[in-house]
């Protein structure tokens, strides 16, 4: 998020009245082409240069996010463009959602916390990320069940997302440095339900000691 952060902000500056997220979602999307979408029956995501691919017109505010949506994919560099991962079952989405919380809890826990700027330093040191690896793991295991993969396997694949965003602002971190609100709750914040999870513990409320969270 902290790669396309400052792009997001720029735009939602320039369209006050329009609420502009990063998220992952699970309902059905009509995808008419790479990074292409359109409006389902349960929400509104609209994504790129838009059309009517259901024989009816689009409204006012389909089409204004659309235009916004072509806008700024052309203004995301490459490397970090959208992308677009079709889940067949609510199973499938949550085992995404498991590993997107996993991903966020270990970067973005280890950057706010130890004023870990960019990106990279996450790995400076080798067995505090590993440490907080396990224990993520760990925890997630205990708040949704077994993961579908093992954790070397999980933990290749953020420090290959480490290095692809190496100079990247953490926006966690930023967000800390401002005074702003944080996501620690629901991250690391989670080990507070539990009495074994003492690194993750100590390191959210360490974030939390003078910024608030969501």
């Amino acid at each position: 998020n902290g790669a396309i952060d400052h792009i997001i902000t720029t735009y939602q500056q320039k369209y006050p009245g329009i609420t502009l997220k990063i998220a992952l979602v699970y309902f059905n999307v009509s995808k008419t082409a790479d990074h292409l979408f359109l409006a389902s029956d349960k929400g509104t995501i609209i994504w790129g240069d838009v059309h009517s691919g259901n024989n009816r017109e689009l409204t006012d505010t389909e089409i204004l996010l659309g235009r916004i949506g072509k806008q700024l994919i052309s203004d995301i560099p490459g490397n970090k463009q959208p992308f677009f991962q079709p889940c067949q079952s609510p199973k499938e989405f949550q085992e995404l959602f498991k590993q997107k919380w996993l991903t966020n809890t270990v970067i973005n826990t280890l950057c706010a916390a130890y004023n870990l700027k960019h990106t990279y330093l996450a790995l400076e040191d080798q067995a505090r990320f590993s440490m907080i690896m396990s224990e993520a793991y760990a925890l997630g295991h205990k708040l949704w069940g077994p993961w579908s993969s093992p954790l070397n396997t999980l933990q290749e694949q953020i420090i290959s997302l480490i290095n692809d965003l190496a100079f990247c602002q953490n926006s966690m971190y930023r967000h800390v440095q401002e005074g702003k609100k944080t996501e620690s709750d629901y991250l690391a914040g989670k080990a507070l339900d539990f009495h074994e999870f003492s690194l993750l513990t100590e390191l959210h409320q360490q974030i939390t000691a003078h910024h608030p969270v969501h």
